[in-house]
């Protein structure tokens, strides 16, 4: 922090401004009040504006501060509707719907067709072998007998 005789320093310089312009307003206005105030917007119109506008600070946290605070506010409200409910909650629902109508079609036309295949195929190889079994031994022999003939063959054939 500041050393104590900087400290006094600045006390003794803070109360002799306030004197100074506690003196300077008495002379201006003495005891004359509206009188006095209006020479003075007669004498110096710019500090009277001045003075009388609180040296513009309200209109400048207004250009400021309140229209920074509204555009940064228009501007986050146009990222969230663009972009996080836009792009990012909107996005993920088309994704998802789409993902979902993409397992639904895969699902009833490829699995369903699959198993719908081996269905059929069980059901007509069922059928075709339904005929060849009569139920007469000479037949069955038979068919043996020709399938004997036709590995021997086969393998004959290839060595």
């Amino acid at each position: 922090g500041l050393s104590h005789g900087v400290e006094w320093v600045l006390i003794v310089a803070s109360v002799a401004v306030a004197v100074v312009g506690i003196l300077v307003a008495r002379s201006l206005w003495g005891r004359r009040g509206v009188a006095a105030d209006d020479a003075f917007a007669a004498r110096l119109p710019g500090v009277q504006r001045t003075l009388a506008n609180k040296y513009w600070v309200d209109e400048l946290y207004d250009a400021t501060v309140v229209r920074g605070t509204w555009g940064l506010a228009a501007l986050l409200h146009r990222f969230d509707a663009r972009i996080i409910d836009g792009l990012l909650v909107n996005g993920t629902r088309h994704l998802t719907v789409g993902i979902a109508l993409l397992s639904g079609f895969f699902d009833k036309y490829v699995v369903d067709g699959l198993v719908n295949l081996v269905g059929w195929l069980s059901q007509t190889g069922s059928r075709a072998l339904r005929r060849a079994q009569t139920g007469l031994v000479q037949q069955y022999a038979l068919v043996l007998a020709a399938g004997v003939v036709a590995l021997v063959g086969l393998y004959i054939v290839l060595h």
